[in-house]
């Protein structure tokens, strides 16, 4: 009875289910969260989704051999280059984070939970869905769905003890910046506009097939080079495609542009939830130990190597903390949390327009470029790296 387009619409279905709950509790609720459960009761529990929806959907097949590499080389696409350079000090702490998330799990996660759980988990813990994905793929090429099932515990649960550690944070370092008297000192502000093109191309190249082709061309050199190098194809993906954005053979966000990217980002939310269609509710009691042990474990090194960092750059511990978070939020929960936390400190004093969009930007700035430097780059990087070595 399970057709391919039957089995697409109760993914579908499934998944805006899991984005009404988390728009409901301001993404505290992730929708991953939502669709493990249901997928858990739909499908191990009730059997009424098969165990195989995804490949019936053939969304598995998509998401593999063609969605990783454009969504990747897109996301190379959105980095700013120039932006890098002037928060440079807010990608240090948000990479010591990620440093601190990977030590953490392969030391002390590695001898709580086993060499196999920690090194599948460290790079999700440390990012988010496409690390989960590469360890996804990997736990299932060897037939370990339990594995599987505890990676997408990790990305499904971490936002909860991220997010309000995250916000503690947050409290603590606008109240100090507010306190301090900072956020009357006028900065002078950085020039963001993108510098001029090197490839300026006409206007037809901008209509999503013409999209799709250029992203689709810079994806398969890149899947060239990791074939002929010991690179790893997530790391060429993004590398091309921020070569290529910052030419301007690629517009940023190609993928979005060219309004495919619903449907890939649907198949790789599935992708990482499909292993919850086998579990009982018995098993996953079980894997509720390991998978909040670990993210505590990670959470932990986290702070304390981004705590470090931050005093060697004279950096509040506060913030430095903060922005250790942005691996374990990601965008757009690290977007909400800091938001509420600058509407709560200005809320019924005298601020001038201005003087608030120096508190937002004080933290919010920090904790975008933190996100895209600990999830888009160096999670993906790890995760390519350790997926060879989880099961070795």
């Amino acid at each position: 009875m399970w057709s391919p387009l039957l089995a697409f619409a109760a993914i579908a279905i499934v998944f805006t289910v899991g984005d009404y709950i988390s728009l409901k509790t301001k993404g505290l609720i992730a929708s991953i969260l939502t669709a493990d459960i249901l997928f858990m009761i739909l499908g191990g529990v009730l059997h009424i989704l098969p165990d195989n929806l995804m490949q019936i959907s053939v969304m598995a097949p998509l998401t593999i051999s063609i969605g990783m590499a454009l969504s990747l080389t897109s996301l190379g696409s959105t980095f700013n280059l120039e932006e890098f350079k002037a928060e440079w000090k807010t990608v240090l702490v948000s990479l010591s984070g990620v440093g601190g998330v990977i030590l953490a799990c392969l030391t002390i996660g590695a001898m709580v939970f086993g060499h196999e759980i920690a090194y599948s988990s460290a790079a999700p813990v440390a990012g988010g869905i496409v690390a989960g994905i590469i360890s996804t793929e990997a736990a299932n090429a060897a037939g370990r769905n339990d594995i599987a099932v505890i990676v997408s515990g990790v990305i499904a649960f971490q936002v909860l003890i991220g997010a309000p550690i995250g916000s503690f944070c947050l409290h603590k370092e606008v109240n100090r910046f507010i306190n301090a008297g900072e956020y009357k000192i006028r900065t002078e502000e950085r020039e963001k506009g993108a510098k001029q093109r090197l490839i300026n191309l006409p206007k037809f190249f901008s209509i999503n097939n013409a999209q799709l082709a250029r992203l689709g061309l810079v994806a398969a050199l890149g899947q060239v080079t990791s074939q002929v190098t010991p690179i790893p194809a997530a790391v060429t993906y993004l590398v091309f495609g921020t070569l290529a954005g910052a030419v301007g053979f690629l517009d940023r966000d190609s993928l979005g542009l060219s309004e495919s990217k619903g449907i890939i980002t649907l198949a790789f939310f599935a992708l990482i939830c499909e292993s919850f269609l086998k579990v009982s509710f018995a098993e996953f009691g079980q894997m509720l130990i390991p998978v909040f042990g670990i993210i505590i474990i990670g959470v932990i090194g986290s702070m304390i190597c981004a705590f470090i960092m931050g005093k060697l750059l004279n950096w509040s511990p506060w913030l430095s903390m903060a922005v250790s978070m942005c691996c374990i939020l990601g965008y757009p929960t690290n977007y909400i949390v800091t938001t509420e936390v600058v509407n709560s400190a200005v809320r019924g004093k005298d601020f001038s327009e201005d003087q608030v969009n120096r508190i937002t930007n004080h933290v919010l700035t920090k904790m975008l470029i933190g996100s895209i430097a600990a999830i888009s780059i160096a999670s993906v990087v790890i995760a390519s790296v350790l997926a060879p070595m989880i099961f070795k």
